[in-house]
């Protein structure tokens, strides 16, 4: 069965026995057994994903705070537009605090 993997393998990939091996298996034993050599390369991705999706979720609360104003406030189509702005403005600084402190809670 093995025979058939490789021979297969390399047919795909136009490449001798020995580069598929170093790929598929030497390449795998490197991730598993030093992971401290890969580890810097995977943080650097992480911190970078969750600092856009950090500034994607804040926008994304104040583009709801704008939006949820204008409708009840300008619009008078959503909300009673004779409350206080103040409990609004209360709500979002809430939003925004529980999106700050999430990552240390």
């Amino acid at each position: 069965m093995e025979g058939f993997l490789t021979d297969f393998l390399n047919s795909l990939t136009g490449s001798s026995h020995d580069s598929i091996y170093d790929m598929l298996i030497n390449g795998n034993a490197i991730i598993a057994l030093w992971i401290e050599s890969t580890l810097p390369a995977l943080s650097d991705i992480f911190q970078t994903m969750y600092a856009i999706s950090f500034s994607l979720g804040v926008s994304l609360i104040v583009l709801k705070f704008l939006k949820k104003g204008f409708d009840v406030y300008i619009l008078w189509t959503d909300g009673d537009a004779e409350a206080d702005p103040i409990s609004l403005l209360t709500n979002f600084t809430r939003a925004i605090a529980v999106a700050i402190c999430f990552p240390t809670i």
